[in-house]
């Protein structure tokens, strides 16, 4: 699968300011991409994955990543961007609401993977204990949740709150800029 990605290369702290030195590029393999980093900083870590519009051409949405991170980052030298935490924060969900975000399990092209991918998807995410947890609806029904897939909403969402819950009522989505419970979904299957 063609991908965008985001490559943490380097992290400094001073106090509270953290500084982040990213690599941002196109790959068809990200598991070797990461690796080559890796080979010459041990503790690059994959951020973010971005699958291109399939509208576009990979160049073109790897073009306007390029843009809206040198808007963000402090520094730009070719790919290599340097963000302040918050900066990159603020970039990341802004290409996330451009481009479909996909984990690197997914850009993996085994024949599972690709089976789920094919099916319809919506991302969703969940708060308990004061952290989101992200996740993708499939079929309306089933839940991937940490590379797992759980057959209901309700077993993924009692696995991160470690307590009984309704998972239809749990898990969210954004609609028209709305949040709304999947619940809703239910009745449109």
């Amino acid at each position: 699968m063609n991908t965008i990605y985001a490559i943490q290369i380097n992290k400094l702290s001073f106090g509270v300011l953290k500084i982040l030195d990213i690599k941002i590029g196109m790959t068809i393999n990200i598991k070797n991409t990461l690796a080559g980093y890796r080979r010459s900083s041990p503790e690059a870590e994959l951020l973010n994955l971005w699958e291109a519009n399939s509208s576009q051409a990979l160049k073109i949405c790897e073009t306007g990543v390029h843009l809206i991170a040198e808007k963000c980052a402090y520094q730009r030298k070719r790919e290599k961007f340097i963000f302040l935490q918050n900066n990159y924060d603020d970039f990341a969900k802004n290409i996330s609401l451009l481009l479909k975000e996909v984990t690197a399990l997914e850009s993996i092209s085994l024949p599972l993977i690709s089976c789920l991918i094919n099916k319809k998807t919506i991302n969703i995410f969940g708060t308990t204990h004061g952290k989101k947890y992200n996740a993708q609806l499939i079929n309306l029904k089933q839940v991937r949740l940490n590379h797992k897939i759980f057959k209901t909403p309700t077993p993924a969402a009692v696995s991160i709150c470690g307590y009984p819950t309704n998972g239809w009522d749990f898990w969210k989505f954004i609609s028209n800029g709305k949040i709304k419970t999947i619940s809703g979904l239910r009745s449109k299957k």
